[in-house]
């Protein structure tokens, strides 16, 4: 039910997937982690837009699974945390698990962005701030700046000219106008 277990997940790449790329996505208005890995192997996720109000964006999940390194790069994605917030203190990740173990995650080239312009933490059960999550190595080449989506608020998340996110980053915009919900008769949807 509502309000039980790990809630609702935009993307979720549980234990035993593996090599798997996640990119050209645009997760928002859930009620949960818009990208969790839960001990997912050697995963690669870029290239989406993940924007949300409901706590935390971004769960990268366990570094190591019975020996065996979880390795995640996470590059030129935007994360947004939208002006409303439904849990309290938002954050854009979760928690690290095991920072000393950081060299198995490779966090670049990212954009990211906090609307209603507060206090940015980081990691939301670390206490995690942006430069201390910066000192560990994560994220050098990334950046925190609106990346100029036209009405966010509203759904649209398409990217005026001049964004950073492109100009910067290399972030390549895609076709969104077929983002969202999809009832099995349309010519969108594509089933097992």
């Amino acid at each position: 039910g509502k309000g039980k277990g790990m809630g609702y997940m935009g993307i979720y790449l549980d234990r035993g997937a593996s090599h798997i790329i996640i990119e050209n996505n645009l997760v928002y208005r859930i009620q949960g982690r818009c990208f969790n890995r839960n001990q997912a192997s050697n995963s690669i996720v870029r290239n989406n837009i993940f924007a949300s109000s409901y706590g935390t964006i971004c769960a990268p999940g366990a570094l190591m699974v019975d020996d065996i390194p979880c390795s995640l790069s996470f590059v030129r994605n935007i994360l947004y945390l939208l002006k409303e917030s439904k849990q309290g203190t938002s954050a854009f990740l979760s928690s690290l698990a095991d920072a000393a173990k950081l060299d198995m995650f490779n966090f670049n080239r990212n954009c990211y962005w906090q609307a209603n312009k507060g206090d940015l933490l980081f990691s939301k059960y670390d206490k995690l701030t942006w430069e201390a999550w910066r000192s560990a190595g994560m994220d050098a080449t990334s950046i925190v700046a609106d990346p100029l989506f036209k009405d966010p608020e509203n759904g649209d998340f398409t990217l005026k000219p001049g964004s950073p996110a492109v100009e910067k980053l290399g972030f390549k915009p895609f076709d969104l106008s077929s983002a969202g919900p999809r009832n099995r008769e349309s010519k969108n949807f594509s089933s097992p």
